[in-house]
């Protein structure tokens, strides 16, 4: 199949690879005899020109390259950096097809990942809020890199709000203040769309509605006690009770990483003595351990 750009270059499209709002192509281009693989994202002229506005003003290496914008009569297509991989989302569901859960820590590494580039777009001159964090926004790509993707319902503080994009979000990961008569947004609706999101990655249950309710959940009662609460705090219903920004988020999910680390070696450890005991008085060396003759007794 192929797409031919006016006045512009040619795209052969090789498979469709998303369908939403949008209908998003993998496809080739060989501009100036450069082969390059891209993205074409075909969506309404609005929300196509309002996501190439934003994408097209970033660089980071977790945010997908701007290339071009193709408009028509009636639609148009953004262009831009293919990311091979799969989403948080494929990437769950690879664990729980095997009956088994992400490793806390992993995923603890992706959020510290996450916290990075959300921090990256509200700093922006003005703010950004992306406004719809969660698993299939993210794509894991094939060295590892996670890359948020979907900038078509993103805003800058200073806009008002637009009647062109009245989806603000998915339910489960979208902040209550997004869900009021007169939605409010900031980059603290994005620390709660990070919270459900690593909630769902940790749990494998979908967040629900009122974060409060994780509660009830025993996934989520099985993790240790600072994850919990780290992630109750990003979910918090009020915005105000929330971390005041990703910097906030990342140092906790950092020191969160840091003491399960610390409590991992801490029990291999302890595993470990019984065995080096073993070790010595298997080589009748009781000396070298104090109170080992004890030790032979019981083992």
């Amino acid at each position: 199949m192929i797409c031919q750009i006016p006045s512009r270059q040619q795209y052969q499209i090789v498979r469709q690879v998303g369908e939403g709002s949008a209908v998003v192509y993998q496809a080739r281009t060989d501009e100036a005899g450069l082969p390059r693989t891209v993205a074409l994202k075909v969506t309404t002229i609005g929300r196509a020109l309002h996501e190439a506005r934003i994408l097209s003003s970033l660089q980071h290496p977790s945010i997908p390259r701007f290339y071009d914008l193709v408009v028509d009569d009636t639609e148009a297509c953004v262009v831009m950096e293919f990311i091979e991989g799969e989403t948080l989302s494929q990437y769950l569901d690879s664990y729980l097809a095997q009956g088994d859960l992400p490793p806390v820590q992993q995923v603890l590494g992706m959020g510290i990942q996450l916290c990075a580039v959300l921090d990256y777009l509200h700093t922006q001159q003005p703010a950004l809020t992306f406004r719809d964090v969660k698993p299939e926004n993210v794509m894991l790509s094939a060295d590892g890199r996670l890359v948020l993707i979907d900038y078509d319902i993103a805003c800058a503080h200073v806009a008002t709000w637009d009647t062109d994009f009245p989806a603000a979000g998915t339910p489960g990961y979208i902040a209550p203040e997004l869900l009021a008569e007169i939605p409010s947004f900031s980059p603290l609706s994005d620390v709660y769309g990070l919270g459900a999101t690593l909630y769902h990655l940790l749990t494998g249950h979908r967040p629900p509605m009122d974060m409060r309710e994780a509660a009830q959940d025993r996934a989520f009662g099985r993790l240790p006690l600072q994850l919990r609460q780290a992630l109750l705090w990003m979910t918090e219903p009020d915005p105000r009770r929330r971390p005041a920004d990703m910097g906030s988020v990342r140092m906790v999910l950092e020191q969160t990483l840091l003491s399960l680390r610390m409590s991992n070696t801490w029990v291999n450890w302890l595993k470990s003595i019984p065995v080096v005991l073993r070790k010595f008085v298997a080589e009748g060396d009781e000396h070298k351990v104090p109170c080992l003759a004890a030790f032979r007794q019981a083992v």
